[in-house]
């Protein structure tokens, strides 16, 4: 148990499978500390082109379903269109995470099953308690999720849920196709739905971004009604979902924090897993590169890549949350009124534009009182 690694990581999800492939690819002796093989979680399974270039090549062989139409809906105002690009790439999250953390095991990295209970630095190392015993690394990933020890240990505390996330999934019904995707504005106070059909399979979820709102379950079980059409619901998963909030530490010393466990999450669209990889990816590279230099700061650059990639990203989602949660029908009928808002927003939600660009965009074509009373900033 007193054996040195050059890095231990708590949880293998896509963050923890992230970090570890990376770093174990380059030599390093890796040992990721995980509860095991988890449950499915309360995702659609969205894969958009953020997180296309940090992940393996193989994951295009995930038996992808790509996404060329989508409809936004509220209440009685609908909008669509067709692209000529994927907006994403929906997929089993179950089979997407097995394969990521398949292909750390297949670059080396060892996995001991045990739940962490504490991690403390010492002299040049860190120890992670568990009770099959202790273990050290000259650094630590923490991609727990939101109670991981890490996080405890950087933040002194636990981060707190924002975000209420329901999904399940059924058999396909008729009338919806594969590849084109729905989301239904203004079925809670702060939130949306979706059905993402794949397949054979239809994805069923809600996300709703204030913890007291009610009727939270009685509005997704509205939603599988809707869809179900007699057929039984395979499963169905909730989750309380950290988001950004612009006052988590990324480090402390040497322990660094990824995805979940420092609330790596859209403030609108609740969608997590491409900051997941992406961080963990980062995270791992800013270690290897700690070991070869023997820096005194090894998380300066990835504090800095957080800081200007997706800090200021997320802040724009901020903003756009309140505007779009709190007048759906209004911002819906807005895209159906002006095309070009519609496909800026399609390029949005495929990870090719960003939050500011949209903000302007909105700003074009709102304008004047309107546009000061949603944006308190100009993007």
């Amino acid at each position: 148990m007193d054996d040195l690694w050059d890095a231990i990581v708590v949880g293998l999800g896509p963050a923890g499978a992230s970090a570890a492939a990376v770093m174990a690819g380059e030599g390093l002796r890796v040992l990721a500390l995980d509860r095991g093989p988890g449950t499915r979680k309360a995702c659609g399974g969205c894969l958009t082109e953020k997180v296309a270039g940090y992940l393996p090549p193989g994951w295009r062989n995930l038996a992808l379903c790509p996404v060329y139409e989508a409809e936004i809906e509220a209440g009685e105002v609908i909008v669509g269109a067709e692209v000529q690009r994927p907006l994403g790439f929906l997929v089993d999250r179950g089979r997407f995470d097995d394969f990521l953390r398949a292909e750390a095991l297949e670059k080396g990295v060892e996995t001991v099953t045990a739940r962490v209970g504490s991690v403390a630095e010492e002299r040049g190392s860190v120890r992670v308690v568990t009770p099959r015993g202790d273990y050290r690394a000259r650094y630590v990933v923490g991609a727990g999720g939101a109670n991981c020890p890490g996080a405890r240990y950087v933040s002194g505390f636990r981060h707190r849920a924002k975000v209420v996330g329901i999904a399940g999934e059924l058999p396909l019904p008729d009338g919806f196709r594969p590849g084109r995707i729905r989301l239904i504005m203004g079925l809670t106070g702060y939130g949306y739905g979706w059905f993402f059909p794949r397949d054979d399979v239809l994805n069923v979820g809600i996300s709703e971004h204030r913890l007291n709102a009610r009727g939270v379950e009685a509005v997704f079980r509205g939603l599988l009604e809707r869809a179900a059409q007699g057929r039984a619901v395979t499963w169905v998963r909730s989750r309380l979902i950290p988001c950004y909030d612009g006052r988590r530490r990324l480090s402390r010393g040497r322990v660094v924090l990824v995805g979940d466990a420092v609330g790596l999450v859209d403030p609108l669209s609740g969608e997590g897993v491409a900051y997941a990889v992406s961080s963990g990816f980062m995270a791992g590279r800013a270690i290897i590169e700690a070991l070869g230099a023997r820096t005194g700061s090894p998380f300066s650059g990835y504090r800095l890549w957080v800081q200007e990639n997706v800090y200021p990203e997320f802040r724009w989602a901020s903003i756009l949350a309140r505007v779009i949660f709190r007048v759906p029908r209004g911002f819906t009928a807005l895209m159906k009124k002006r095309p070009e808002l519609l496909a800026y927003y399609l390029e949005l939600l495929g990870g090719r534009k960003t939050y500011r660009g949209f903000a302007a965009e909105v700003l074009k074509n709102v304008g004047g009182v309107a546009a000061r009373r949603l944006f308190p900033v100009a993007p």
